[in-house]
């Protein structure tokens, strides 16, 4: 019988995540995403014909971080995440005010955020020859779903979601996209 996934993710700010070892199977992974040491057990036991789709559910709040470049500035080291996030800032990406001029834009700045986090950590978390084919597969199945936050966790700015809004949202991308899965 095939199995088939769907998984879902609620991510953060991964420039703050930790390295962890996770123990399974008689395996053991050090990531500091859990949603990687998951993606590899189905795949290891299903194949990876069997993740239909990986949703990650992130909020907007994620460019509202004050500090990033001294965070960044301290050097190599730290979780497997900060350093994704360091490059990527490096590379041109940065937090706060300037980066888009209207809420769409920052959906959109913020989606594309978390798409390269979720690629790289891929990419770190499925080594060797023989994952390759398996990384393409994943990096097609993922589906960034930005959604509203509530109060300034950075103090650059404020924002006004609710609950409420973040269940809507979620059911209602949920809803629209598995409706249209093969």
């Amino acid at each position: 019988m095939l199995k088939c996934f769907v998984v879902l993710a609620t991510w953060g700010q991964p420039v703050y995540w930790g390295n962890a070892n996770y123990h399974y199977d008689g395996t053991s992974l050090c990531t500091c995403c859990s949603l990687m040491v998951l993606l590899k057990r189905i795949v290891d036991k299903y194949g990876v014909s069997s993740v239909r789709r990986v949703y990650l559910f992130g909020l907007d709040s994620v460019v509202d971080i004050d500090g990033v470049s001294k965070i960044c500035g301290e050097g190599d080291g730290g979780s497997v995440c900060r350093n994704v996030v360091c490059r990527y800032i490096k590379n041109g990406y940065r937090f706060g005010d300037g980066c888009f001029s209207d809420y769409h834009g920052l959906i959109d700045y913020v989606s594309k955020f978390y798409d390269h986090v979720y690629k790289e950590l891929l990419e770190k978390s499925f080594e060797g020859a023989r994952y390759k084919n398996i990384i393409d597969s994943l990096r097609n199945v993922v589906k960034v779903v930005v959604l509203p936050a509530l109060g300034s966790p950075g103090g650059l700015f404020k924002f006004v979601g609710s609950v409420e809004d973040y269940v809507a949202l979620s059911l209602i991308n949920l809803g629209e996209d598995l409706a249209n899965l093969d």
